[in-house]
């Protein structure tokens, strides 16, 4: 049974969603899968209720025991707070999703002189 705080790492993610835990750093980089990283490191953990609302978006399979998990967090939260508060709190971790430019080449191009150096 999972625990009401439940947070999963980017590999266990990438499992759910069979895909590679690269493309979970890239969805959670660009604000896609909401999460956080764990302070002094580099590793993202993304909470499980952030999950299955990140699979429901896009139509993705939820498996059986994150629907268990998010049916309880969701009877917990409506005890705790009232409608108002929830819809507040929804709209306050909303992000604008901005698309990066291309990366530009890094490749330098070598020229006849420097090729006979």
């Amino acid at each position: 049974m999972a625990r009401s705080n439940q947070v999963l790492t980017s590999r266990q993610v990438a499992d759910i969603c069979n895909v590679a835990s690269r493309t979970i750093q890239k969805w959670f980089d660009t604000g896609l899968l909401p999460g956080y990283r764990m302070p002094g490191s580099h590793t993202r953990r993304i909470p499980a209720t952030d999950l299955v609302n990140f699979l429901n978006k896009y139509n993705m399979p939820i498996p059986q025991n994150l629907i268990q998990h998010a049916a309880q967090h969701a009877s917990k939260q409506t005890a705790a707070n009232p409608p108002r508060a929830r819809k507040a709190a929804s709209t306050a971790r909303k992000t604008n999703i901005v698309s990066l430019p291309p990366k530009s080449r890094r490749h330098k191009k070598t020229t006849a002189t420097q090729k006979n150096i």
